[in-house]
């Protein structure tokens, strides 16, 4: 239609992530192949998010804010690579050789990935950032609708692949636990987590405070086949 890509056609396609979690405990193949395509989706669905936050600025880019979650989604997803199958987690427990080969295998190949995957979802979250930025004198102006409950997706998503990260990095990485980097790490999400909490609180209490001004009850499916449906005002 001559249209250029909209993110707001996405979020669907990227939030199947989280079904991949647990669908591995169960159906590890399934599994996998849930995380395949989110892998797909994000890197198909992801720049076009981020070329559109930056240069296009509608008042509806909320929806956007969904797709520039992509990469968090995903990491989030991408924890089950660190995860054994049942028969796997009884060879791990009873063969020490095989356990280091398991770390060592995670450390070398594992770790990067999500030491990618974080940049990218730091990415996504400056992204939204700027996006509400951008449009905050636009956004004042309308009134709060439930397409706004979207702001909080970003730092939620965000705050679940930095937990991510953090398990796979304290799992497989070398650094002591005291260290520098996980202080700050934890420092980080800690912040993510009370931040995105509060917002999350606020949000709600909005969305449900507003909900019966948004929604009108049809009287007609309260009504007996004999009853006179009343005239409209």
């Amino acid at each position: 239609f001559g249209q250029l890509p909209d993110p707001g056609w996405f979020p669907n396609t990227v939030g199947i992530a989280y079904a991949a979690v647990k669908t591995w405990l169960y159906f590890p193949i399934a599994g996998l192949t849930i995380m395949a395509l989110c892998m797909f989706y994000l890197f198909t669905t992801f720049p076009i998010a981020i070329y559109r936050a930056y240069y296009n600025h509608k008042v509806s880019a909320p929806v956007c804010f969904i797709s520039l979650s992509a990469p968090s989604i995903t990491m989030y997803a991408m924890t089950i690579m660190a995860q054994s199958t049942p028969a796997g987690e009884v060879l791990i427990e009873s063969d020490p050789d095989f356990a280091t080969y398991w770390k060592d295998l995670h450390r070398e190949y594992y770790i990067p990935v999500q030491h990618g995957m974080m940049i990218l979802s730091l990415i996504g979250f400056a992204s939204s950032l700027h996006c509400l930025w951008a449009r905050w004198p636009q956004f004042k102006l309308k009134a709060f609708s439930p397409a706004h409950m979207a702001f909080i997706f970003p730092i939620l998503s965000h705050t679940n692949a930095v937990q991510a990260y953090r398990s796979g990095f304290n799992s497989f990485s070398t650094d002591p636990a005291g260290s520098p980097f996980h202080v700050i790490l934890y420092s980080y999400w800690l912040t993510c987590l009370l931040v995105g909490t509060m917002l999350n609180f606020v949000f709600t209490y909005k969305y449900v405070t507003l909900l019966p001004k948004w929604t009108k009850l049809d009287e007609a499916l309260f009504l007996d086949e004999n009853d006179e449906i009343p005239p409209s005002p």
